[in-house]
This record gives structure tokens, sequence and C-alpha cells, in this order.
């Protein structure tokens, strides 16, 4: 009976249910609009497609191999005697599109024609590693992972494999937003069930019951992983249904095919078809939906603030994020890399590439170590959750109501309580009722105890240049070409008392040198410069979009954060009926955000620029903008100092129009979970996704703030 009121509360709130249809909305529309302009796109796979149905495998890849040799003829003037048998592009817009969709097919009938050379060479793996081993040193460990692999491989050397139609199918099962959704509704789900109930202190109402805690929590567990179990196959269904459409539905046969036979998993070493494939990515998927649901089950239980939970998490989240995504495999903290939420979250691709993790020097299966550290992990969760349930430890805790915490405070001391200004009255509530004090307290911490100078690791032939570089950089531009032959002639000095093999780095650099005088000297106020720092600031991909994304959730944080306690308070009503202070009090609580996205803005990036410019140095910053060969066509007026000026301009609009967004959702939903997960599903996510494409997001919404 408990269980079916929770979900009932689940599938009768039409937030919830707005939503998650909105999520699965945005993910079809993304993968649609990922597909249709990729290159070559989708509708271009899928009319080859069509065309090639017809035939077998060789005759097929034969077809498809001829229009590559046209093409290439076409490309590089290197035409035959024999005409091509049709004019071409075909498919696509021009030739290099074409060429790129023909080598796609090819390396799909390449997959399955030399799969079983190997097979065979993983199998016979450990008798060439034997011999390797007889003539240098030996390393057991290693070799019990080769015998390992051949061993997990041989019942795969049976494998019969023929091309499917399952282009959709891996499209599906690699776009990156999918997880990240089946994710968000899980945390969301449990949000609604515990912290949405905290928001309205029906957990202290809960603390009071002696005998129907430990059912209550179980109740909840149970509704949620229901919702997770419904919600995770409509997301993964209509994925999976939106890659067939877009690139062709799988032949009658193509399902019961062996998973080795879709592109991109030959690495696998499960013996399953790709229904079973991807039945195991749902369960997997499931699991770690579940293991967050619980994760944040139990930190609401836990802390008392609802920030703090979101808080906690993020952070955590973040870190793991950084783990997964700086340390490279080779690595010696590997076992960080591995054992990390961000690389379990990634399903597909922990059961779709043969890996082996050591434990306790044996080798083991990557996926296994993960099922059982989820597994372990998520029991220890549950555990800990029914005992503070059950205990009612941090179901009864909750922080004092601002309709008592400001009055008790102003008798203490009016400087520290009750205003008659204001804003001083709104950023009491703001900084120290809603704790927003104590973040900014923790990123000026931030600035002054983790701020050091941007690493820079260079090869040999970068040193050269930066030498040559520096050089440029202490005369006058009338200088550079004398300066660029003075350079040629010490090169060339030098070969003649060296081995010219040892300077083919040094000769590289004199090389970029003359280059890059040649450029300077055709534009009008352009000036040698540090490139490579410069484009630190405002071209580095994967850090403005870390940065942005990491800002816009802090601004959220605080717009929702401001305008939540009026809420939780009833004190939204008191200002509605207000006639003249109602203007007056949005305008201060404005002003308090627009000095927040400030705040932010210059810790976040002042941070990053303030490391690399004790890198790099800010030689040249009063040049030309196009300076830098990256700026080319920028306007002969605009100074290097002015672009970047205006970068970061562009940006705190970015957190000053986000902030207006939050503002409005808080407004609208008047909840702080749904606030907070309604804003980052539309302005977080979408710069984070932009992480695993090329340029498809960079003007997607606020992307275009963020990214250049």
């Amino acid at each position: 009976m408990m269980i079916r009121h929770e979900w009932y509360k689940l599938w009768h709130n039409p937030r919830l249910v707005a939503v998650f249809l909105l999520l699965v909305v945005a993910n079809c529309g993304y993968f649609a609009y990922r597909a249709n302009h990729a290159s070559p796109a989708a509708s271009e796979y899928r009319s080859l497609q069509a065309d090639l149905s017809g035939y077998g495998d060789a005759e097929a890849e034969a077809i498809v191999r001829e229009d590559v040799e046209a093409i290439r003829s076409i490309i590089y003037m290197d035409a035959t005697d024999e005409a091509p048998r049709r004019s071409y592009p075909v498919y696509t817009n021009n030739l290099w599109t074409e060429l790129s969709l023909y080598d796609a097919f090819t390396q799909e009938y390449e997959n399955i024609r030399t799969y079983p050379e190997y097979i065979k060479k993983v199998v016979n793996a450990p008798a060439t590693y034997r011999v390797l081993q007889s003539l240098f040193s030996s390393n057991e460990r290693e070799l019990r992972n080769v015998e390992k692999t051949a061993k997990d491989f041989e019942a795969l050397t049976s494998l019969s494999l023929r091309r499917t139609q399952t282009k959709g199918i891996s499209e599906a099962l690699s776009l990156p937003s999918l997880i990240f959704l089946e994710i968000l509704f899980a945390v969301l789900l449990m949000s609604v069930l515990l912290s949405r109930e905290k928001e309205q202190d029906f957990l202290t109402l809960y603390a009071t019951m002696p005998n129907g805690r430990g059912r209550l929590i179980v109740s909840k567990v149970v509704a949620a992983t229901m919702g997770i179990v419904v919600g995770n196959l409509i997301l993964q269904g209509t994925t999976v249904v939106t890659g067939c459409i877009l690139y062709g539905w799988p032949g009658p046969g193509d399902w019961t095919q062996p998973i080795q036979s879709v592109i991109g998993y030959r690495q696998t070493a499960l013996s399953v078809n790709i229904l079973m494939f991807l039945t195991l990515v749902y369960l997997g998927s499931l699991l770690v939906s579940l293991w967050f649901a619980l994760f944040t089950a139990f930190l609401t239980v836990v802390f008392a603030s609802t920030r703090a939970v979101y808080l906690v998490m993020f952070a955590i989240v973040g870190i793991e994020g950084l783990l997964y995504l700086r340390i490279e495999d080779i690595s010696y903290l590997a076992a960080y890399k591995r054992v990390n939420l961000v690389a379990f979250a990634d399903v597909p691709g922990r059961l779709g590439k043969y890996r082996n993790f050591y434990v306790f020097g044996q080798p083991v299966n990557d996926w296994l170590v993960g099922l059982v550290v989820l597994l372990v992990t998520g029991a220890l969760l549950f555990g800990a959750l029914i005992w503070c349930a059950v205990r009612g430890k941090g179901l009864g805790a909750k922080k004092r109501s601002a309709r008592l915490a400001i009055p008790g405070t102003a008798l203490g001391g009016r400087r520290f309580g009750l205003h008659g200004n204001l804003f001083l009255h709104e950023a009491y509530k703001y900084l120290r009722l809603e704790k927003i004090g104590v973040i900014f307290i923790l990123l000026v911490l931030w600035i002054l105890f983790f701020t050091t100078p941007y690493p820079k690791e260079y090869s040999m032939e970068e040193l050269h240049y930066e030498s040559l570089l520096r050089q440029l950089q202490d005369v006058s531009k009338e200088e550079y070409p004398a300066l660029a032959v003075h350079f040629r002639a010490e090169l060339e000095e030098a070969r003649r008392h060296t081995d010219p093999s040892l300077l083919s780095d040094r000769e590289h650099a004199v090389e970029k040198i003359e280059e890059y005088v040649w450029y300077l000297m055709k534009k009008e106020g352009a000036t040698a410069v540090n490139e490579q720092g410069y484009e630190q600031l405002y071209n580095n991909r994967r850090q403005n979009i870390l940065m942005g994304a990491g800002a816009l959730f802090l601004v959220i944080l605080c717009a929702t954060s401001l305008y939540y306690i009026e809420y939780r308070t009833g004190m939204h009503e008191m200002i509605r009926i207000s006639c003249a202070g109602r203007y007056r009090v949005h305008v201060w609580k404005f002003l308090l955000l627009f000095l927040s996205a400030v705040v932010i803005c210059a810790t976040v990036y002042g941070r990053h620029a303030y490391r690399v410019t004790q890198s790099y140095g800010t030689v040249g910053i009063a040049s030309a903008a196009s300076s830098l060969r990256d700026l080319a066509d920028s306007p002969e007026k605009l100074v290097l100092r002015e672009y970047l000026i205006l970068v970061y301009i562009k940006r705190f609009l970015g957190l000053v129009i986000g902030s207006a967004v939050a503002v409005a959702v808080i407004r609208k939903v008047r909840s702080f979970i749904f606030a907070v997960v309604g804003s980052v599903l539309v302005m977080v996510l979408p710069l984070l996704l932009a992480l695993f494409e090329t340029d498809l997001l960079d003007r997607f919404l606020l992307n275009r703030f963020f990214i250049r």
C-alpha cells in the first residue's frame, strides 16, 4: 500500500511527467540534429544503404571499392582509361564527403572480412609473447593478462559474421546524452520522493513514526526503482528507434547476429547477439542509475540542506570526471580512471571493449570489476540509508526557517538581523541564511591557495620555437625579416658541423618562424606574440566548456537560492500584495544576482587568466588582434587586449542571461529541485554535450557565450 502511494506521488506529479517527456524529446531531437549535421549525414548513409541492400557482402564491397577508386581518381586527377560507371557525387554535396561515406561502408565490410584473422591473432598471442619473452626481459604479470585474453576470446573463433544494417543501433549506443539523461532522471525521481518532501517539511513528520520509518524509506526506494526501470526503458527504446529511423531499420535476421558484427564492437569478448547486448546495456544503465538514486537519497537524509546535497554530488562527480578525463590509460593512476563513476556510466563502452583490470596481481575483466564495485557500494549505501532512516538520523534535522531566524537574530543585534535598508535585508537572507556567502568564501580561498601557473609541456621543436620567438619579440617589426634570415644562416652553419638528423626539430622551428614572419609582415600593427598562450585564454575548447558549465551551475544555484527562500517561508505572498515594494524587492534581488555573477566570473575566469599569463606572459597584448593567425580576419583597429576583453564580456553576459533564466524557472515551478534540474537541463547539459562534438552545439542556446 505504501509503495503504491509513493508510485502515485511520482506519476501524478504533472511537473515530473512534463520533465520526463522533455528529456525524451530533447534526447531524440539532439540525436536527430547530431545525425543530420554529421558528415556524411544519416539520410545520405541511408540512401547508399538502400541501394546496396539487394547485393551480397562480397558483391556490395566490390561496388563500394569501385566507387572509392573512381572518386579518388577524380580528386587526385589520376584518371584512367576506363570511365567511371556514374557521375559523382551521388549521395552527398561534395566529393570529399562522398569519399568518407564510401570509406565508412568499406570499413564495415573490412570489419567482417578480417574478423577471423583478428581472433586468430588474439588466440595465438600467448605463444608469440613467450617467444618475445625468451629474447627480452620477462613480465609474468603481462603474460597472465595475454593468456587470459586468449582464453576469453577462444569461444569466439567459431563465430560466423555477416554485415548487418545496424548503424542506427551503434550510433544510438554511442549517443552521449543518453546516459546523462538516464542518471538525471534517476536523481530527479529520488529528489521528488525525498528532497521535495524535505522542502515541504514532511520529513520532520516522518521522523515521529516509531515503526514506519524503515518501511517508508524502502517504499520510496522501490517506487524510485520502478520509475527508473520504466524511464530507462523508454529513454533507451526511443533512442534505438530514432537511430533505426535515421539510419535504416535492421533486417529480419540482423537482431540475432553476434554483437561483433556491429561496427565499433569488434573488441568485445562477450558471446551474445545484438538483442542480448542491448539488454545487457539496459541492465547496466539501470544499475548505474539506481546507484545514483541511492546516493542522492543517502545525501538527502544525511544533510539538512537541499543545496548541500547537490553541491556535494556536483563536487564528487566533478572530481571523478576530472580524473577520468585527465588520467592516461598507461598512467600508474589508471585505476582511478577505470574504477570511476564517470567510467561506470559508459556502459556500452565498458561492455563493448575488452579490458582487464589487475586485482591483487591477477587480471580481471574490466566490466566485472565495475559490476562488483557498483553492487557492493550500492548495498552499503542502501544499508546506510535504512540505518539512518530507522534511527531517525537526518529525518528530523531541519535548519531554522528564515521566518524564525531573522527576528531571532535581530533581537540579538540590529546590525546582524532586520535592516531598514531593503538591500541589506535581502543580502543578509541571501548570503547568510542561504549560505551563499560560504560558497563565495570557498571560491576566494580556492583562488588564494590553489592558483599556480599554467603547466607547460614542450617538445624539443616547441622549445626551439619559443626560444626563437623570444628573440623575435626583442626587436622591432622592421627587423623581423633580417632576424629570420639570421636564424636560417645559423641553422645552415650548424648543419656543416653536426649530423643533420639531429637538427630536425630546430629546422622545423625555423620554418615555423619564417612562416610567422611572412604572415606578420602583411598585417598592419601585428607583432610577434606567443600564439599558444593567448589561444589558451579564448580558444581552449575543453577548458572553456568546463569553466562555463561550472560557472553556470554556480549562477543557477545563486538564483534559485535567492528566490526559493521566499517560497519556502511564504513571503512571496507578502511581496505580491505590496504595491510599491514589489518593484524594489526585485530590483535589489537582481542587483545581488548581478554582483554574484561578477564574483563568479572573476573567480572562474580570472583564475584561469592569471595562471595562463603567469606561464606565457603578456608580451604583445597591445598589438593588433590579427597578430594571432587564428584571428587573421579581425579588424585592423582591434587590439588583442580589446578582443580578450570582449570575449570575457560575452562570457559574463552568458552568466547574466543564465541567472535570468534560472529566476524565470524558479518563479514558475517554485521548487528548488525542479528549478535546479530544469535550469541544468536547459543550460548546462547542452554545454557539457558539446565536449563530445566538434561544432554541432557551438551555437545552441547559451553555448555561443562560452564557446568561441
